[in-house]
């Protein structure tokens, strides 16, 4: 059964399915219980599991069989609430054979990734007319580059966006740069004075440092490089590295189009390492934050369980949702 599902099943009903594992920690109670707090995720969402052992840590020792990213199938569980009545969650009785783990060929990856609901073609075929638009000799030499590198074109197809903030989906790298893109064709038109080129060529690469930010398995997670380094510095090295192949690419250049990937999150307090300085660097940045944020209260309305008018503060937004 699927997460969607379980969430609109009444509380008190027995459920069953399989599930990627997002987290799995070990907890103990008040009273002195140990139990397993499992976070399972598939295509349409997230559940909280509560496995209940006794007062013995052996109670839950399934707990060392069992990590992030696994995939496991669960039977008879319990749809309980969690937080608020609204809130689905579910419970498990303490049968470790309620809990079965699934080896690789046993479960289908696309039942546990959530995919774009855009068309991934159209996609790809609007991002790549626009790359044909620039004209500037050394930025069509750098995009003509990257874009024939077919292995990193499949990741850009294939790559999420965020792990849960926005677009954390496969295909969600493509689906944001296609909508920062088309924000862009409409500034152009309002700005003309706009280098259309350079502006053009920083909207399709302001995040493609996220080819190798993230790990799209099981779940969507940070990979090493991206942990450590993040997507603007792993973007300006991916862009580097390409620039290095081309004779005579201006310095200058090079840096504008550094510049707007350092710059696009708008201010240090968000994760950019210099405020824009070129008006293509506010346009990207602007374009990008239309982007990310109006899918995420499109999301927040999608996803709201509750009954109230209202939802509850949505962190990254830093706002409640009216959703009447």
């Amino acid at each position: 059964m699927l997460i969607s599902d379980v969430k609109s099943k009444p509380k008190g009903e027995i459920i069953s399915g399989s599930y990627g594992i997002k987290s799995i920690n070990k907890n103990k109670a008040r009273d002195d219980r140990y139990y397993l707090l499992i976070e399972l995720s598939d295509k349409t969402g997230t559940i909280s599991l509560f496995y209940w052992g006794d007062k013995k840590e052996e109670s839950v020792s399934i707990y060392t069989s069992l990590e992030s990213n696994d995939v496991i199938t669960i039977s008879d569980a319990l749809v309980d609430s969690w937080v608020s009545a609204e809130h689905r969650a579910l419970k498990l009785e303490l049968t470790p054979e309620s809990i079965t783990k699934l080896d690789e060929g046993e479960y289908d990856l696309a039942d546990l990734i959530p995919d774009t609901k855009r068309c991934k073609d159209e996609m790809f075929v609007y991002v790549t007319l626009k790359k044909d638009e620039i004209d500037n000799p050394h930025l069509k030499s750098l995009m003509d580059k990257i874009f024939s590198d077919t292995s990193l074109m499949q990741q850009f197809k294939t790559a999420p966006a965020s792990i849960m903030i926005h677009h954390a989906h496969a295909s969600g790298l493509l689906e944001h740069t296609w909508e920062v893109l088309n924000y862009c064709e409409k500034i152009i038109e309002i700005h003309p004075t706009l280098d259309k080129d350079l502006l053009y060529a920083g909207a399709i690469l302001h995040d493609i440092g996220k080819v190798n930010t993230y790990v799209a398995s099981i779940t969507i997670d940070n990979s090493r490089e991206g942990m450590l380094l993040e997507h603007l510095y792993l973007g300006c090295d991916l862009v580097s590295k390409y620039v290095s192949d081309i004779t005579g690419f201006p310095d200058d250049l090079h840096n504008k189009l550094r510049h707007i990937i350092l710059s696009h999150h708008g201010q240090p307090g968000m994760g950019a390492v210099v405020r824009p300085a070129i008006p293509e660097a506010a346009a990207v940045h602007s374009a990008d934050m239309m982007g990310s944020q109006i899918v995420q209260y499109i999301n927040a309305i999608e996803s709201y369980e509750g009954s109230d008018f209202k939802t509850k503060r949505i962190f990254p937004l830093d706002t409640k949702m009216y959703v009447e």
